[in-house]
């Protein structure tokens, strides 16, 4: 194993839907300090089209100088995350430094098209998990000396052409952001920094990837999920008693950082960039956009 000495060194980082894209990418990028990696995500055996497992994510982990534990996790279960808190505790010496909630669904249908199904499994994994895994982690959190909790949520900025063909996946996104901001008011005299990370441009995912043939060949107008994965590391290294309640690009961070050159992030250096959702046209300073945002959106609808 490597011997790693870096900021987060002997913390303990709780990652939801880290089989696969940012959450795999942010777990070997918080191993290569000697952090202590909690991977949790459904995943457990390949699965034909999307790529990742939590026993790769483990390896890769282990590989990177880090300790890992992977637990199969679904995050509907208030049983099965209480379990894998208790785990934690138990493997790690009872402190939670970061939780990130990544685990996600994303289901961008217009309401003739959303099953009653998929808007149950919007609601439950997105905010109903998010909210368990801060519950149950908060205990664990209140032991830390520098202690973030870091939401994939955009900012809260509201735009009409952001509702028009995403529907409850907008709102579902949008309550995870007013989740946020509720909870940095909660629990800023413990201490504790919860803060929101949003894409400015997409990056090769699962949901990218799963959605087959046709957005394959969007690829090459992608980042790579590490430009989340470093901006990430960049916010919880912070002080969490300065840095919270802030709503941010991963390209804005990465600026504040002193970065200036992006292609290292890009699929395919020299190409335009697709937007993501809830991100403006005027933001888009670092790139060249594939199209404009509402272009950007369509396309999505069409995935």
């Amino acid at each position: 194993m490597i011997a790693n000495t870096g900021k987060l060194a002997g913390k303990t980082i709780v990652i939801t839907g880290a089989s696969r894209g940012f959450g795999q990418s942010l777990a070997v990028k918080v191993a290569k300090d000697g952090a202590n990696v909690v991977v949790l995500a459904k995943t457990t055996d390949p699965h034909p089209k999307l790529p990742g497992t939590i026993y790769e994510t483990e390896r890769l982990v282990r590989e990177a100088g880090g300790k890992c534990l992977a637990i199969p996790l679904d995050v509907r279960s208030e049983e099965g995350i209480a379990a894998a808190i208790k785990k934690t505790e138990e493997t790690f010496g009872g402190i939670i430094d970061v939780l990130v909630n990544n685990a996600s669904a994303m289901h961008p249908n217009r309401i003739d098209d959303l099953t009653t199904k998929r808007f149950h499994l919007m609601n439950d994994v997105v905010l109903k998990g998010s909210f368990l895994m801060t519950k149950y982690c908060l205990p664990l959190l209140r032991k830390s000396s520098n202690p973030h909790i870091l939401n994939i949520c955009p900012p809260i900025v509201i735009e009409d052409s952001w509702f028009h063909g995403l529907n409850h996946l907008a709102v579902m996104k949008y309550a995870i952001s007013l989740s946020t901001l509720s909870l940095a008011m909660d629990l800023k005299n413990n201490g504790i920094a919860v803060n929101g990370l949003w894409p400015k441009t997409a990056f090769w995912s699962g949901f990218m990837s799963r959605a087959g043939g046709y957005s394959n060949s969007l690829k090459k107008y992608c980042r790579k999920p590490e430009i989340m994965s470093d901006a990430a590391y960049s916010m919880i290294c912070k002080d969490s008693r300065e840095y919270t309640k802030r709503f941010v690009f991963d390209d804005d961070v990465l600026v504040e950082e002193g970065v200036t050159n992006f292609d290292a992030y890009a699929e395919e250096p020299g190409n335009p960039l697709m937007i993501d959702i809830f991100v403006k046209d005027e933001d888009c300073k670092t790139f060249k956009p594939l199209a404009s945002s509402e272009e950007a959106l369509k396309l999505l609808n069409h995935l």
